[in-house]
């Protein structure tokens, strides 16, 4: 047996989420009258007891009466609540993003989604799932420990996801002071302190001019992950930075697991 949308003599599968298009808003509020879901062998069955039950004549006829009270009862309340009730699903359009070099297949209550190598891609997931790798509703099918986050995604995705198995090591990536102030506030405010020291020092070769340009976001800023740290390094341009030693350091352990994601989704 399986189950069918009967609406005004068409037929159509009941899948659990989506409702035929000729279901209006309004159409809701009308069940058991204008359309009804039935358990049928095929889609002429379907059409057989739904005649049944306009008629009266259906077996289950009360069952069914009932359920379509206490349906529409709960549409007036909560529509969500109402559908999810009655054995839909209701899903919701996330983008959310694959921030390694592999592709990726996504698992969720609603099936499998195959997300490229650094792309986002909208996935429709339930209502009431909760956008993490951690607490069963969706996981990566590919071997390797993988985790997400949905708090500062710099590409604007609702859920981006990294593997742990990618370490940070001998690998690097270079920004504008712009981003730095934007999205890794605590590097920047030490790059910043420094700059100032560099300014007051008369030794020193930066100035005034200098200052403007690194506050307006104009100067660079090297990332460089080496030997377990984190070594941070702002310079007028590519030459410049060359020509530097890094201004300053963290070990790679210290650094949030959420500030790791921002690094790797920059490489």
């Amino acid at each position: 047996m399986y189950k069918f949308i009967v609406h005004e003599g068409s037929v159509v599968p009941f899948d659990g989420i989506n409702l035929p298009n000729s279901i209006t808003v309004n159409a809701l509020y009308v069940y058991g009258q204008d359309w009804i879901v039935v358990e049928a062998m095929d889609e002429v069955d379907a059409l057989n007891q739904a005649d049944l039950f306009d008629a009266g004549q259906h077996p289950a006829n009360t069952e069914m009466t009932l359920f379509a009270a206490t349906f529409t009862g709960m549409l007036r309340n909560d529509e969500d609540e109402a559908l999810a009730w009655a054995g839909w699903k209701i899903v919701k359009i996330m983008k959310i993003y694959n921030g390694e070099n592999i592709d990726i297949t996504l698992v969720t209550d609603l099936g499998d989604t195959v997300i490229p190598a650094k792309t986002t891609v909208e996935v429709e997931v339930p209502e009431t799932a909760v956008l993490s790798l951690h607490d069963g509703s969706m996981y990566v099918q590919e071997e390797g420990q993988w985790y997400s986050k949905t708090e500062q995604c710099h590409t604007g995705a609702d859920m981006e996801i990294y593997s742990e198995n990618i370490i940070l090591d001998h690998i690097s990536f270079v920004v504008g002071t712009d981003w730095v102030k934007e999205n890794d506030v605590e590097v920047y405010d030490e790059l910043y302190g420094i700059m100032e020291d560099f300014v007051d020092d008369e030794v020193n070769a930066c100035d005034e001019q200098d200052m403007e340009s690194f506050e307006a976001g104009n100067w660079r800023v090297e990332y460089l992950f080496r030997d377990g740290e984190a070594i941070y390094t702002a310079g007028r341009d590519g030459q410049h930075l060359a020509n530097q030693d890094g201004w300053s350091r963290d070990k790679i352990s210290d650094i949030e697991p959420e500030k790791i994601a921002l690094y790797k989704s920059m490489l």
